[in-house]
């Protein structure tokens, strides 16, 4: 079992994030998003169980519902 501690997920239409622009950061510079996040853990998917999503600034407006706090289906 693997739980993901701290990743981030973003819209930069939204919010830009301004600590991706150098250009070594350059390679994630694009939105990430919930969708994103599952497409690059499915090959753990019998592993990681739990993600913890860390926002990257302090907006009390931009939380929503804890949709990476969630149980992936049991795989049989």
């Amino acid at each position: 079992m693997i739980v993901d501690a701290h990743h981030h997920v973003w819209d930069l239409a939204v919010r830009d994030q301004d600590w991706i622009t150098d250009p070594p950061m350059g390679a994630i510079r694009r939105d990430f998003s919930v969708a994103d996040l599952a497409a690059a853990t499915d090959p753990l998917a019998d592993s990681v169980v739990r993600t913890v999503l860390v926002q990257t600034v302090p907006v009390t407006s931009e939380r929503g519902p804890r949709a990476c706090d969630r149980r992936r289906p049991t795989r049989t």
